[in-house]
Order: C-alpha cells, then sequence, then structure tokens
C-alpha cells in the first residue's frame, strides 16, 4: 500500500511539474501525519481526522465544563 502511495504521488508531482514547488515538498515530508496509507499503521484511537475530532470535542463540550473535576466527568 506504501509503494502505491509512493508511486500515484511521484506520477502525479511530475505530471503536474511540482517537483520543486516548496509546498509540495513540505506536504510530502509531513505525508505520515495526512496520509491513510501511513495513518493505518498506527493507533489514533479511531480518529484519523480533525473533523472527527472536533465533533467529539463539541459533543462532549455539552457535557463538560470548566467548574467539572475529574471525579465529576467521570461520573
Amino acid at each position: 500500500m506504501v509503494s502505491e502511495f509512493e508511486e500515484t504521488w511521484q506520477k502525479l508531482v511530475s505530471k503536474l511539474d511540482l517537483e520543486t514547488n516548496q509546498w509540495v515538498c513540505d506536504l510530502y515530508a509531513k505525508r505520515a501525519m495526512w496520509a491513510t496509507t501511513y495513518i493505518c499503521r498506527h493507533f489514533s484511537g479511531g480518529f484519523r481526522t480533525t473533523s472527527r475530532c472536533e465533533g467529539l470535542h463539541s459533543m462532549l463540550g455539552k457535557f463538560v465544563h470548566s467548574r467539572h473535576n475529574l471525579k465529576d466527568f467521570v461520573e
């Protein structure tokens, strides 16, 4: 799966002539943070996107407030 990602990425970058584009190079360097083919090798508690984390945060925000301590939260 990783090799397929790498091959497809290189083809796309070459096709669009982006080999020297700094943003594309930086994005590729951080691929382990966003590319599913890399993420699936690491435990992430079931979260793979920012939107899912934001959704959880929003849901918990309805029940957890700064006035709660850990004991209250667990209860």
